[in-house]
């Protein structure tokens, strides 16, 4: 897990599929695909070359993203967009501070 909505499956041998990655409770979307999975589950034959990091986001999750940088002050921060992955079953809220 990469904190409470990210779970980031290792890389770790030159393949194109990964099996074994186990998926708790809840429903995952595959970050690439948008595929839905509904956990407890081990997933098996992954397609992952080692270009696509396994990446899936937890229902319920709202994402801030802004435009790619090397480093936190490289460029303006904006625009701010969320991505937003709804769970139609539980409500989920968020406090975005904002420094001016």
């Amino acid at each position: 897990m990469a904190g409470d909505w990210f779970l980031v499956a290792p890389v770790y041998e030159n393949a194109t599929q990964r099996s074994g990655i186990y998926l708790p409770a809840g429903e995952w979307i595959d970050y690439w695909s948008g595929t839905v999975y509904t956990g407890p589950m081990t997933l098996d034959n992954y397609a992952a070359p080692l270009d696509t990091l396994p990446l899936f986001v937890l229902t319920g999750a709202i994402i801030p993203m802004w435009p790619d940088m090397l480093f936190f002050d490289e460029k303006a921060h904006d625009p701010i967009t969320l991505d937003i992955y709804p769970n139609f079953n539980t409500s989920t809220k968020f406090v975005m501070y904002e420094a001016s």
